[in-house]
């Protein structure tokens, strides 16, 4: 695993913010643990923008996908095309562009 999952602390464990994918190839892989960093941000919508930006920041993602995930960024947590392209580190046109 290059890159570690995201999780915050629960009572009873842990739970994934982010990086679901490379925790299923890690348990594939035999893996008995996976380098985590541990979030304190406890509130759901918080873990659900995390997690969708870190999706969004994916490489091999498809313009549809993409474009999914603006949406609802946009949707959900009322982010402005500006506000959203400043947290995925793009500019305000290239959001809007993939929006259309």
């Amino acid at each position: 695993v290059l890159q570690p999952i995201l999780v915050r602390r629960l009572s009873d464990g842990y739970e994934l913010i982010a990086g679901e994918r490379r925790w299923r190839a890690a348990r594939l892989a035999g893996l008995t643990a996976v380098p985590a960093v541990v979030r304190s941000e406890t509130g759901n919508d918080a873990q659900l923008v995390l997690g969708l930006i870190e999706n969004l920041q994916r490489t091999d993602l498809d313009p549809v996908e993409e474009a999914r995930g603006l949406q609802r960024l946009i949707e959900e947590f009322g982010l402005t095309h500006e506000e959203v392209a400043q947290r995925l580190g793009k500019h305000r046109v290239s959001v809007t562009q993939s929006l259309r």
